[in-house]
């Protein structure tokens, strides 16, 4: 508008330039704060990296039972434990068979666990896994049997009874 005016006589030169200075000098200052946009931004993605570095994350779903350091405690790259996760989906109880009878045991028999302090009615399981070694005091091998628990109404630790039905 300045510069039609100027061509009709109404605005004089200087006015016209200092407009054009003014249009240069905040046309700057827009730059200048689009670039310090941009650097926030890369502090804040900067941040949120370190951050990320610091977050602990499960590589199971479960419930954290024990914490093993404290607040603010130093964890490097060693294998010492933060957190202990506890899944349970899925439980396991480990019961001692006399040595000759569980090798009579086929891989995949299945047994009841029962619960007697709970109003469970007993639950089917298999047998997951057979110790490798006997216990030569005992003459037992030790056991594994899994089982699903998908409502988690089962708790860890619970009391339960194991009845296999094909021992002799």
């Amino acid at each position: 508008r300045l510069l039609a005016l100027q061509a009709e006589g109404i605005v004089k030169t200087f006015e016209v330039e200092q407009a054009e200075s003014e249009l240069a000098i905040a046309t700057a200052e827009i730059q200048v704060i689009r670039e310090q946009q941009q650097l926030y931004e890369l502090e804040y993605k900067q941040l949120q990296a370190k951050l990320e570095e610091r977050t602990l994350r499960s590589p199971i779903e479960g419930i954290v039972t024990r914490i093993h350091k404290s607040v603010a405690e130093w964890v490097g790259n060693n294998d010492a434990p933060v957190l202990t996760v506890a899944n349970m989906d899925k439980l396991k109880v480990v019961v001692h068979i006399p040595t000759a009878q569980a090798l009579s045991l086929p891989p995949s028999q299945t047994v009841d666990v029962r619960f007697p302090n709970l109003k469970f009615a007993a639950m089917t399981a298999k047998i997951a896994t057979f110790a490798p070694t006997a216990d030569a005091s005992s003459d037992t091998i030790s056991v594994t049997v899994r089982f699903d628990n998908p409502d988690k109404k089962l708790r860890s630790g619970v009391k339960c009874l194991v009845y296999i039905t094909s021992i002799q």
